[in-house]
């Protein structure tokens, strides 16, 4: 696994949204998804394995985020090189 300096790693805010509209789509694609709009890389732990339908429509990319966490119980460990999905405990 490569690893990205921790200056490479810096959200891309103020402004940037996401229009998403997956159906049945996995996981996963979502989360890369959001790691391409934010410029973080997003690491998802094996075991977040399930569908995910959503419609989202012009929402900055860190509520989009924050939104699937919450519904989905997941939590992310950020660390300074990249952000870590994974089941909430």
């Amino acid at each position: 696994v490569a690893s990205v300096p921790a200056a490479a790693v810096q959200p891309q805010t103020g402004g940037t949204t996401v229009s998403i509209d997956l159906a049945a789509a996995d996981m996963r694609d979502f989360f890369a998804i959001i790691a391409a709009q934010s410029g973080i890389p997003i690491d998802v732990a094996p075991e977040i394995a399930m569908p995910i339908s959503l419609r989202l429509m012009d929402i900055p990319w860190e509520q989009a985020l924050a939104l699937v966490c919450e519904v989905h119980h997941l939590t992310i460990l950020k660390t300074p090189d990249r952000w870590i999905v994974q089941p909430a405990e």
